[in-house]
């Protein structure tokens, strides 16, 4: 099993890490070694019955490097919010010329296509919502774990 460490788009929220080898002994010792990784102040919180533990988001890249660097890779999940972008003329088109829309929506909004979306006015025209939430994965290996410590440690 490979250790993942993923990162809710929710900022209050903790990231959470799960995986951990049983080879890595009992929940003292990977509190050990996720403090000696982020800092020997850190607060490390397991979420009981879950293989799961929580450390706050700020600490990410230092765990996913050490976790790499360690297992050989690490499966990094983040959620991020994304910002939705329309206009107010292509949201009060004709729904059924959604296919030759060129807004930046693609027709997706066309004729008030999305119900339940909260758009703001930005502009004239212009209108955003950040409603979305896009999940990113990525596996980071020790290779790249140690060229990323390079670069952010120069």
């Amino acid at each position: 099993m490979t250790a993942k460490v993923y990162m809710p788009a929710d900022r209050s929220a903790k990231m959470v890490i799960t995986g951990l080898p049983f080879s890595d002994g009992n929940k003292a010792a990977k509190i050990a070694m996720l403090r000696k990784m982020a800092g020997s102040n850190i607060r490390v919180t397991y979420l009981q019955g879950t293989g799961q533990w929580t450390i706050a988001r700020s600490h990410f890249a230092v765990i996913a490097r050490g976790l790499a660097e360690r297992y050989g890779d690490v499966a990094m999940i983040y959620d991020r919010n994304v910002q939705d972008k329309c206009t107010n003329l292509c949201q009060e088109a004709d729904p059924s010329s959604a296919d030759t829309c060129e807004c930046v929506c693609l027709g997706l909004e066309h004729g008030g296509g999305y119900v339940g979306r909260r758009w703001k006015q930005v502009g004239d025209h212009a209108l955003v919502s950040n409603n979305t939430v896009e999940r990113a994965h990525y596996t980071l290996t020790a290779k790249d774990a140690s060229k990323w410590r390079k670069h952010i440690d120069a």
